[in-house]
């Protein structure tokens, strides 16, 4: 499964956050752009799901950017 930045700003559109996810670029630090604690914990919490994979919370400090998400995303699904 392909884990693209689009994805990612519909499943982060699907927070409090909103439609701005469709204005963040791939680099963008989510939290310097207006992403607070608890849209990132719904945003987690969706990956989780969709991807039906396990974001282990000591990773989750490290991952400030979408880019950040999809690579960690792709890392866990070439784990299995």
């Amino acid at each position: 499964m392909e884990v693209t930045i689009n994805d990612l700003k519909e499943i982060l559109a699907n927070t409090s956050f909103g439609n701005n996810a469709k204005l963040l670029d791939a680099n963008d630090s989510l939290r310097e752009e207006g992403v607070d604690s608890l849209d990132l914990l719904d945003f987690y919490l969706n990956i989780e799901e969709h991807y039906n994979i396990k974001v282990n919370d000591e990773d989750v400090a490290g991952l400030l950017t979408l880019k950040d998400y999809q690579k960690y995303i792709t890392e866990k699904l070439n784990e299995g």
